[in-house]
């Protein structure tokens, strides 16, 4: 089963968030499959079930028929238990 994921840019600020399917994850990154290119270096928000990353966007190339972006996570935010 695919996880599903929604980043949205803050860094520049967009509006528009952003359908991703959740690849691969780290403790220091995520991996998504985007149907829409993002900048590199941009700063973003990813809601992923109930934690909300923050981080950077070190990569997003073409593949498949969207693109696949890399995520450094500079924080995780959950709520509380």
């Amino acid at each position: 089963m695919t996880e599903r994921a929604t980043l949205q840019s803050l860094n520049p600020l967009l509006l528009e968030t952003f359908e991703a399917q959740v690849i691969d994850v780290s403790e220091q990154g995520i991996s998504l499959q985007l149907t829409k290119h993002i900048a590199t270096q941009s700063e973003v928000k990813i809601r992923r079930g109930t934690a909300i990353l923050f981080g950077e966007v070190r990569y997003c190339v073409p593949a498949g028929d969207g693109f696949r972006a890399g995520v450094r996570i500079k924080e995780t935010v959950r709520p509380p238990a």
